[in-house]
């Protein structure tokens, strides 16, 4: 039986997710052999690529050729997911592939079908789930701390990232920064309720006091209705501007037929909850290295492979995630709310 798997990372010329997040949480996974590196960029990918002993690829095909391969992280741009989803899958390469998972159902339905009809593992990378406030808060949730949650919602409160000029993610193409990061927020809340949203209905406003502006909305609010009769609410404001440092804040809330919770995001996160008892808080803890998000997901996918199993998050599950952020999107602009689910039928 393997016992470890051969990882190449698509995207890997820059300073980017992969270059700050994937690669160094792969040092931790004694289970993972990193042998290649792919970017458009040659000078970069091998820069990344001396540092890690691995080999740098231009050739993304070259690469996939590889026998000793297994498994391919694709942290390229968002308007490439789906051709090297595609790829990587005909090249029977397991896949870990970043959010968005891609841009639109069409891409969505191309991505299922080639994953399926390779055979091979897909995973996508949700990691706000992975947070230690977040595990803590799903198990008392589990344990029934708040009885059943009926409600949850997720706000972030910064600045939007000022991306450079002729950048993709500055485009309406791209989908906005809704649709950019919102996935990691709502994958968070279906996490917590252990359910898919059904309905989603949104609004979004942009407000640039600046000259420095994209082409999509920088405030987004998403209602979702959820299969087992919960309601969430994801508020995605980054109309701070003034001054640039303002520190980006996040809260969770869920709420229950016997208490609620609350917690933040982060290196230490506090966790309150509420209940008949009263006002309970749980003191931060320092994280280790090897308890990282991304280490934590990373691993368990790679264990998943190894042993046999379904992958952490099922590929059904995250691409009806990747859909009510869509249907968010399409909601904003038609003002009418959207039916979730298209994707499986």
């Amino acid at each position: 039986m393997m016992t470890t798997l051969g990882l190449a990372v698509i995207g890997a010329g820059g300073a980017n997710i992969a270059t700050s997040q994937h690669l160094p949480a792969l040092r931790h996974i004694p289970e993972a052999r990193l042998v290649a590196l792919n970017d458009v960029d040659a000078d970069g990918v091998r820069h990344h690529a001396a540092q890690y002993g691995a080999e740098s690829y231009t050739d993304l095909d070259a690469m996939l050729a590889r026998d000793d391969v297994d498994l391919v992280v694709v942290a390229s741009p968002d308007q490439f997911h789906c051709e090297h989803v595609t790829l990587a899958a005909q090249a029977g390469k397991h896949i870990l592939c970043q959010k968005p998972l891609c841009l639109n159902l069409d891409e969505a339905r191309r991505m299922m079908a080639a994953v399926r009809q390779a055979g091979i593992q897909f995973c996508a990378v949700q990691n706000m789930r992975y947070e230690a406030a977040a595990r803590q808060a799903k198990q008392l949730i589990t344990d029934g701390a708040i009885g059943d949650p009926v409600y949850a919602s997720f706000s972030v409160k910064g600045r939007f990232f000022p991306y450079p000029e002729g950048s993709f993610y500055r485009t309406r193409e791209s989908g906005g920064q809704f649709l950019h990061n919102g996935p990691h927020y709502v994958d968070l809340l279906c996490y917590l309720l252990d359910d898919l949203p059904v309905r989603a209905f949104g609004m979004s406003r942009a407000h640039y006091p600046s000259d420095d502006r994209l082409d999509t909305d920088n405030y987004t609010v998403c209602l979702l209705d959820f299969a087992g009769g919960a309601m969430g609410r994801v508020e995605q404001n980054l109309m701070m501007l003034d001054p640039p440092g303002f520190p980006q804040r996040q809260e969770t809330r869920v709420m229950g037929t016997e208490g609620n919770l609350v917690f933040g995001t982060g290196q230490h996160p506090m966790l309150e909850v509420f209940d008949a008892s009263g006002l309970q808080i749980a003191q931060p803890q320092t994280i280790p290295p090897h308890e990282e998000p991304f280490v934590l997901l990373q691993r368990d996918f790679i264990l998943s492979i190894l042993e046999g199993r379904e992958p952490p998050i099922p590929m059904a599950w995250s691409f009806r995630v990747l859909e009510a952020c869509l249907g968010t999107i399409e909601s904003c602009a038609t003002g009418e709310a959207v039916k979730v689910g298209q994707l499986e039928a």
